[in-house]
């Protein structure tokens, strides 16, 4: 809770010469310099508040939601509407809840230093509660310097300063990358434990991965019902059937398709569109040629979403195409269909002998969007603009949409003898069918692992 603290009164001046006083630093040897932000404590609007980032790439001041709404009423009271959104270094856009103008003051008694700043509201998570941008700074007078955790500011009195509060941010400093020493010998391990089958002439590059612990006669019977039955997998594309827009199950008529269900009083947003690379260029449209011939993409020419393609790179040196969804997400309602604890399906795993790993073949492209929102997922290439007939992975409530479908399809199996998270399946077997399995013929293999 954010208490009230009574301010002493400010004494103002016509001489401003104070303003115009230098302010340094002293050298700092590198073992002591600080690589943390600057996080200090101010009073706004006669209350104490903690956490304000001093940040010199924002160019506005921020108020979080959770610290505004901590505000006494009579503050809040002053909130006024303000419509312009705020737009990010990439290009997306965040809007704000109105705006409200307090004091802020910094400083220690008699070093303190006080002006009437506006504060953007936002609705955004965030560790902080209160972001102070350049105009703060600029009225304020204040020098920051990162590498001694101390802001500075000229004050009637002198001199004053403030230094970071004592927590440093240690978000992005644990993030850490594996020596490639250590990934690699994780892959080889991995690729110890395992002997690849090849079932499918037509595709040498693809195969299917078997434990090398497996009996050999189960190793040989397994490979004769793969080779049997290769063609229920995908090897490209155009095998993918696709899933019905209406499925019967049991006695429930089951619509699959993806609504987005864009709130109405919203306007559509035409993102700026931004130019790529030539390599990435090249790749956007190679990709896009392959998903309109399977009829995953289609040519739109009458747009009212329209957002830019983000290529991402893949550990083998190829490019995966994603889009920028950020504008039309934040317009649709979350869909809070709860995803499985995947613990407990790891758990479920344990005592289960033979276990066969599946991944969906571009699972959420199975899904086909809803005719009245295709349009919807339009994207910019250098050929035109295209927009998604299947559902998009990067849609806010794809996974919430595809889990559904699962639970919906494989009701029976889930639990018993198939474990779903999202598009990746496990299918499972105790150790008395794979002894059965081993010993009856090929013919029978259907029956025992049903």
């Amino acid at each position: 809770m954010i208490t009230e603290r009574r301010q002493p009164p400010t004494t103002s001046t016509r001489n401003e010469e104070w303003k115009k006083v230098a302010i340094n630093s002293p050298p700092v040897e590198d073992e002591e310099a600080s690589e943390a932000p600057i996080v200090i404590e101010a009073i706004i609007g006669n209350h104490p508040v903690k956490r304000i980032h001093l940040d010199t790439g924002s160019g506005c001041e921020i108020m979080y939601e959770h610290c505004f709404l901590k505000l006494k009423a009579a503050l809040r009271r002053m909130r006024k509407e303000n419509a312009s959104p705020l737009v990010g270094f990439s290009g997306e856009r965040t809007w704000s809840l109105g705006e409200v103008t307090l004091n802020v003051t910094v400083g220690s008694i008699p070093r303190i230093r006080t002006e009437a700043l506006t504060f953007m509201i936002v609705r955004e998570k965030s560790p902080y509660k209160v972001i102070l941008g350049r105009s703060a700074m600029r009225r304020m007078g204040m020098v920051p310097s990162p590498i001694h955790s101390i802001v500075k500011f000229p004050t009637p009195h002198g001199v004053g300063s403030v230094k970071t509060e004592p927590r440093p941010e240690r978000q992005c400093a644990q993030v850490t990358a594996l020596e490639q020493g250590e990934s690699s010998k994780k892959g080889e391990a991995i690729e110890a434990e395992t002997e690849k089958l090849y079932i499918n002439n037509e595709y040498p590059e693809q195969h299917v991965s078997i434990g090398k612990q497996l009996p050999t006669e189960c190793k040989r019977r397994l490979k004769e019902i793969l080779q049997k039955n290769k063609d229920v997998f995908a090897w490209k594309p155009a095998d993918m059937t696709g899933i019905p827009r209406k499925l019967k199950i049991g006695e429930e008529n089951f619509d699959t398709q993806h609504r987005l269900n864009t709130r109405p009083h919203l306007e559509p947003i035409k993102q700026k569109r931004r130019s790529l690379a030539s390599d990435t260029s090249t790749a956007v449209k190679e990709q896009v040629q392959d998903l309109v011939a399977v009829g995953i993409l289609r040519e739109v020419k009458y747009q009212s979403w329209v957002a830019n393609p983000v290529m991402v790179k893949k550990h083998d040196g190829g490019w995966r195409m994603c889009v920028a969804f950020t504008d039309i997400n934040k317009a649709c309602p979350k869909d809070c269909y709860p995803l499985p604890e995947i613990d407990w399906k790891v758990e479920s795993l344990v005592d289960f002998r033979l276990k066969c790993f599946l991944d969906a073949y571009k699972g959420y492209h199975q899904i086909q969007m809803h005719p009245k929102d295709e349009d919807k997922t339009a994207f910019y290439t250098t050929e035109g603009i295209f927009c998604y007939k299947k559902m998009s992975f990067g849609l806010k409530n794809a996974g919430a949409i595809y889990q559904r479908l699962v639970d919906k399809v494989f009701g029976r199996q889930i639990g018993r003898n198939l474990e779903a998270y999202v598009d990746d399946m496990s299918s499972k077997v105790d150790m008395k069918k794979i002894c059965l399995w081993i010993s009856r013929k090929p013919s029978e293999h259907s029956d025992q692992l049903t």
